[in-house]
């Protein structure tokens, strides 16, 4: 499946970390407590709102930030089309996949990656990639080393896509095999890779918009090819593949533009055969659709139009269930709360204007989650004291996909008051978790310079993967023109207990 792409903080100052309770206090100030994004060990570490773990991002003070800025939802800004770039520095943030047992990710701007026990915080093994003769990643702010990682089956692949290169790693001991380079490339139609995806560890697939090739990873030799009409969305179920026919692809924003699909291609990724391709299921009453996999339940067949998402039985292509989605549905599915039975979400706009304002007359906004086992719809109301700006829901125009339905909480983020130009100061946020009914906080977060939702965990502890600058790694950007723009030398990847 497609990484979630599911997608930050420091000066001598000290971080308050509370503990989750009915109607808990705000610290007095960031500058007081903790200076470090972690614990400090005790049970109170598997308390709400609490950091489990914490983990140093190597790097130096190279990246320009806004202090105070934050991003609750990476990954969904990402399926919608939204780059790093276009949230943080390129390359400033680590790329993070969650699997059962294990948090990958890449120590920014290396070719390094590292596995975490999301349980524990215990670090299960750091890999060195090994690079090509002459290879020298840039970790310029314009050309980061940014690396895809997919984990699956007991299976990593990672992908350069700037280089062209990819590496097949084992899961439980981090081995990595030898750097190769993209069959794809030596095509005759040129067309680069979307994808490397893992399939068992003597069979990598590499998949692009046009053909999906089937590589054995010890020589980097294409042992098949099949072609594929160009595609918006798919899944990778059983060893086979599963795409849309969508000729037109995403519009810019990531939304499924045409309208246009017809089928649903198959392959079989273990033979490199083309399966018969499958009609659209007609409960999707003749609109086009796009294949959609969440890792909530990989296991699950998904197609989603703009009024309905429907399961489909990956065995037969019959569509199982359907769930109807309301005309002022805004965005792209995503994950749902943790928990059984696995589930997706949607945010329904009551109105996209700000009169009334949200929460008030009948400008009420809905939480749609749509359970993918049976496909029935719930809807949870956003109660009229409910922060809709902190929780990265922009009502009067561009919504985007930066808002997170967490188990029983909604995310969200405050600030301290932006600072003067040219003052010094800095800017601090926190993560919250609020009762989307009653808009009451359930739990506060520690202060940080910065703050990067990057993903979530779907089995073990319920935990947030952020990734935030630590306040005693904030260092004064002396030609900043923006009060609150900043050096951060002090990274860390960490989970808060949701």
């Amino acid at each position: 499946m497609r990484p979630l792409p599911v997608i930050g903080i420091t000066l001598s100052v000290a971080l308050v970390v509370t503990a989750c309770s009915s109607s808990p206090a705000p610290p007095a100030s960031p500058l007081s407590g903790s200076s470090a994004l972690t614990c400090g060990g005790g049970a109170r570490c598997a308390e709400p709102g609490i950091v489990r773990w914490s983990v140093t991002l190597p790097r130096s003070s190279k990246f320009d930030i806004d202090s105070g800025s934050w991003f609750l939802n990476v990954p969904g800004l990402a399926a919608e089309g939204y780059v790093n770039s276009a949230i943080a520095p390129n390359g400033y943030l680590a790329t993070v996949t969650v699997a059962p047992g294990s948090v990958v990710f890449q120590q920014p701007g290396r070719a390094a990656i590292e596995a975490i026990d999301p349980a524990t915080g215990r670090r299960l093994w750091t890999t060195k990639l090994a690079t090509p003769p002459g290879f020298t990643p840039d970790t310029t702010v314009k050309g980061a080393l940014v690396l895809d990682i997919l984990n699956a089956d007991g299976v990593i692949t990672v992908y350069d896509s700037r280089d062209g290169l990819w590496w097949l790693v084992n899961a439980a001991t981090g081995a990595a095999g030898r750097p190769r380079r993209l069959a794809s490339y030596s095509q005759a139609n040129g067309q680069g890779t979307a994808d490397v995806l893992p399939v068992t560890e003597q069979s990598v697939a590499l998949l692009n918009d046009t053909q999906v090739q089937g590589v054995d990873p010890a020589t980097g030799s294409v042992r098949w090819q099949v072609p594929l009409r160009p595609w918006t969305g798919y899944a990778v179920i059983g060893q086979v593949l599963y795409a849309d026919n969508d000729p037109y692809g995403q519009d810019s924003g990531g939304n499924n533009a045409s309208g246009q699909a017809t089928a649903i291609q198959r392959v079989d990724l273990a033979t490199g055969r083309a399966l018969p391709d499958w009609p659209l299921p007609q409960q999707l009453n003749g609109q086009g659709g796009k294949v959609v996999q969440f890792g909530e339940d990989p296991d699950a067949l998904l197609v989603e139009t703009s009024t309905v998402l429907a399961g489909i039985d990956p065995a037969t292509g019959r569509a199982i269930w359907t769930a109807a989605l309301p005309a002022s549905t805004v965005g792209a599915a995503q994950a749902g709360p943790t928990g059984t039975p696995p589930t997706v979400e949607y945010l329904v706009a009551g109105n996209t204007t700000d009169s009334p304002p949200p929460g008030t007359g009948t400008n009420i906004w809905r939480i749609l989650v749509v359970s993918l086992t049976t496909g029935q719809a719930t809807p949870v109301s956003l109660g009229r004291s409910f922060p809709y700006s902190d929780a990265g829901i922009h009502t009067s125009s561009f919504t985007g996909d930066d808002w997170n339905l967490y188990g029983s909480v909604m995310l969200a983020a405050v600030t301290t008051k932006d600072q003067p130009t040219g003052s010094g100061g800095f800017s601090y946020t926190r993560l919250e978790g609020v009762d989307p009914q009653t808009g009451r906080v359930l739990w506060r977060g520690p202060w940080a310079g910065d703050l990067y939702v990057l993903g979530e965990t779907f089995t073990g502890p319920p935990e947030i993967i952020a990734e935030s600058c630590a306040p005693s790694g904030l260092v004064a950007d002396q030609s900043a023109n923006v009060g609150d723009e900043a050096f951060c030398d002090s990274e860390r990847l960490y989970a808060i207990n949701a």
